[in-house]
């Protein structure tokens, strides 16, 4: 029997959420209707929405030898799905924080963030490595059937359960099965990472309490997990939403859209050290409405130290044109000077980092400053005594 997720249309759309690239298994079963199907948490989970103005609606189906749970299975589905996130208010701040994003967001209404189980997820990732989406999930459902339980044959397909990481470690010879089964130089790193947690009981389940960078770091550890790899687990299944994932595509679109790195940056490998760089290029506009108020204060601040200098500097000025043979005067103001022009660059560079348009302000100001200034007491700083 059919039931209603209590999400609008505009919170959840299921065409795009289930084949965007977050998740592999999901299968159209019905073209028509609408229908995907996957199986989680031991049962089939089938999700419908003929249209996009209309409501999704849920139903599971057990295998044969399984009661069923239908109370459990929903709020595992509604924790998967993410229900109580409001993404209509998430929306309407990003697109009063992000023009550019206000210009793309209609084409992205009822898109969601999945929360996975961290080990299938984390295998499907470390499958993801120089790949594309129906190779990845070709190469999922292969793990299916041959290591995981059936479950059943509904819709004109077997589904069969995630392989448990007790049952891949139990094989002995799991990295040459996995190559004969397609999964390429994948098969050596899916062998060392069930191996790495098996050996590390409750490694995957301790994540969620570190913080982002600590559990991105322990993630890394596992063999082929890279810092992409990582912020995929860190994003979609251990609620660290300030994860990035970075790769070309990600990248591609930081350049086009808001000119965060130079455009040939699709060139430059992903080594650690880039992806870093990288990744602290697009959480720049990630971060806007944080940096705003912080450059406001930096300009207040940096205007009164450089207005008072250049005041002092000013009464110099004045007392050098009054008595030209005071050698005191003349070695002060040079040196004031010199500290304008140092607090000044100081100053500029300080808020050219901050990556938003408050950097205007420091630069006219720095603009009028220095030629008010700098001719006379940079370039030529005995003119005053003539």
């Amino acid at each position: 029997m059919w039931k209603k997720i209590p999400l609008v249309p505009e919170e959840l759309n299921i065409s795009v959420t289930l084949t965007n690239g977050q998740a592999f298994r999901w299968v159209c079963v019905d073209e028509k209707e609408k229908i995907y199907a996957a199986s989680l948490w031991s049962c089939v989970v089938l999700l419908k929405q003929k249209h996009e103005t209309d409501v999704v609606e849920y139903c599971f189906k057990y295998p044969e030898n399984e009661v069923p749970n239908e109370s459990k299975s929903r709020k595992l589905l509604f924790r998967y799905l993410n229900v109580d996130v409001d993404t209509r208010n998430l929306f309407q701040l990003w697109e009063e924080k992000d023009p550019t994003f206000a210009q793309h967001c209609k084409n992205l209404y009822g898109v969601r963030i999945l929360k996975q189980d961290p080990w299938e997820n984390l295998i499907s990732f470390i499958c993801s490595s120089n790949n594309n989406i129906p190779r990845i999930s070709q190469m999922l459902q292969k793990l299916c059937s041959s290591y995981g339980t059936w479950l059943g044959y509904w819709f004109g397909h077997d589904f069969y359960s995630f392989p448990s990481l007790s049952k891949l470690a139990s094989i002995s010879e799991l990295e040459r099965e996995l190559r004969n089964l397609g999964f390429g130089y994948r098969a050596k790193f899916i062998h060392k990472s069930v191996l790495y947690l098996s050996k590390n009981k409750g490694f995957l389940e301790n994540l969620s309490s570190l913080s982002y960078e600590a559990c991105r770091d322990e993630l890394c550890l596992l063999p082929g997990v890279g810092p992409k790899v990582a912020d995929c687990v860190c994003l979609m299944s251990l609620n660290k939403f300030e994860s990035i994932p970075v790769d070309t595509h990600v990248l591609q679109l930081a350049v086009r859209d808001y000119k965060i790195w130079p455009r040939n940056a699709h060139s430059v490998l992903f080594t650690n050290e880039i992806y870093k760089r990288k990744k602290s290029y697009c959480l720049g506009f990630q971060s806007l409405h944080v940096q705003g108020p912080f450059t406001v204060i930096l300009a207040a601040i940096g205007m009164f130290l450089l207005s008072f200098l250049y005041e002092a500097l000013r009464s110099f000025r004045l007392n050098i044109e009054e008595k030209p043979n005071e050698k005191r005067y003349r070695n002060t103001y040079v040196t004031l000077s010199y500290a304008l022009q140092a607090c000044l660059s100081l100053y500029l560079m300080l808020c050219a980092m901050s990556f938003n348009g408050f950097v205007i302000i420091p630069i006219i100001f720095g603009g009028v400053l220095g030629y008010r200034v700098f001719p006379v007491s940079a370039r030529r700083p005995d003119c005053a005594c003539h």
